[in-house]
C-alpha cells in the first residue's frame, strides 16, 4: 500500500516524537536503515512489521515503559538492552532484562512488563489482553496474613512518598543551540550519545 507523500512523511517524523529514553522499538529500530532509499518520502513505512508501525502496541509499549520505571525507580538503560524470554512456548525478544534484578517485585508482573516490551509489536499483549491479565490483580481487600497485599492506606502512603514527596530534580537549563534530537545527536560528549 503506497501513501500519500505527506502521510508518508507523518510516519517517519514521528521518530523523533517523545523523550530519548523511552523510545519504542517502532522509532529505533535499525529496520528504518534497511527501508529502500528510493523511496524519499518512506512511502513504504506502513507496511513494515516493526519500524513506523505505530499503533495499539506502541501504547502498549508506554504502558509497560511507565510499569518498568515504577518498578525500578530508573531511566530505562541506554542502549536498550535485550533478551530473548519465551512466551507461550515462542522466543521473543524483549527490553525488560533489568527488571530480572528486582525479586521484590512479583515474577508474573516483571513477566507481564516484559512481554509489554517486546520488540516486535506483535508479540506484546493486546490492551484488551492486558487488562485482562491486571484486573484480577488489583484487590481493595486486606489480607493480615498475606504479605503481598496492601491496603489501600499502604498505598496512598506509598504515592505521597515516591510521587508527590518525591525529590525534586535541580534545574537544567538546556542549550538554546541544542535542537533536543536524544539519540539523534552525535556529540560523543553527550551523555545520552549512543554510538
Amino acid at each position: 500500500m503506497a501513501l500519500s507523500p505527506g502521510l508518508s512523511c507523518y510516519y517517519v517524523n514521528r521518530r523523533r516524537v517523545g523523550k530519548t529514553f523511552y523510545y519504542c522499538p517502532e522509532q529505533f529500530t535499525q529496520d528504518w536503515d534497511l527501508l529502500p532509499g528510493n523511496e524519499p518520502d518512506g512511502d513504504n513505512v506502513c507496511d513494515e512489521p516493526i519500524a513506523g508501525n505505530y499503533g495499539p502496541a506502541t501504547n502498549v509499549w508506554h504502558i509497560g515503559m511507565t510499569m518498568y520505571t515504577l518498578i525500578t525507580r530508573c531511566l530505562p538503560p541506554r542502549p536498550p538492552q535485550p533478551e530473548d524470554i519465551v512466551v507461550n512456548h515462542r522466543v521473543i525478544t524483549t527490553f525488560g532484562r533489568p527488571l530480572n534484578q528486582f525479586h521484590n517485585t512479583e515474577r508474573s508482573l516483571r513477566t507481564l512488563v516484559k512481554r509489554c516490551l517486546a520488540y516486535d509489536p506483535a508479540d506484546r499483549p493486546s490492551l484488551r489482553r492486558l487488562l485482562h491479565i491486571v484486573r484480577p490483580k488489583v484487590r481493595n481487600d486486606k489480607d493480615p496474613n498475606d504479605p503481598n497485599s496492601e491496603s489501600n492506606e499502604v498505598v496512598r502512603a506509598w504515592v505521597r512518598h515516591a510521587i508527590f514527596n518525591a525529590p525534586i530534580p535541580q534545574e537544567h537549563n538546556p542549550d538554546p543551540d541544542d535542537p533536543g534530537l536524544g539519540i539523534l545527536d552525535d556529540d560523543p560528549n553527550d551523555l545520552d550519545y549512543v554510538p
